[in-house]
């Protein structure tokens, strides 16, 4: 399926009309948290800022840690965009995904999101700190056979 075909269908289930712009891109709120999609010819890509990583080397063996084969992350990629100084979350969907694996998907992406950012909110005492309240459910782990 198109990945213009994944939007408008999001858009139908959320009740708004969702049309990216010229170069593709669109942006949705869930609540505080914004969730970028853009659309290229491998897929679209769906990515957000987890938070700020000036000062926070502290976090980088953690988020690592936890971006190993996808298995704290929702099997999406926790990274760096040095030039912003922004630790990010994205991930890719194909080109040819159902609706219902892309909403799976995007439902795992924002609870990895919204892990993350409680998370370094938490500040440098983070790994010695409780995880957030609310851990990723079980199906966002890598299964394990």
């Amino acid at each position: 399926m198109k990945t213009q075909l994944l939007l408008e269908q999001l858009g139908t289930a959320l009740g708004i009309t969702l049309q990216p712009g010229e170069a593709g891109t669109c942006r949705l709120h869930f609540d505080q948290d914004e969730v970028d999609f853009e659309q290229t010819a491998d897929g679209l890509y769906i990515m957000a800022d987890v938070g700020s990583a000036e000062g926070r080397q502290d976090a980088w063996g953690r988020l690592l840690r936890a971006n190993c084969l996808g298995a704290e992350s929702g099997g999406a990629c926790l990274s760096l965009d040095d030039k912003r100084g922004m630790f990010m979350l994205h991930t890719v969907i194909d080109t040819d995904a159902s609706y219902p694996n892309f909403e799976k998907a995007l439902t795992r992406f924002v609870q990895a999101l919204r892990y993350w950012k409680e998370w370094l909110a938490l500040g440098p005492a983070a790994d010695k700190a409780a995880a957030p309240q609310e851990a990723l459910p079980p199906d966002v782990y890598m299964l394990r056979v």
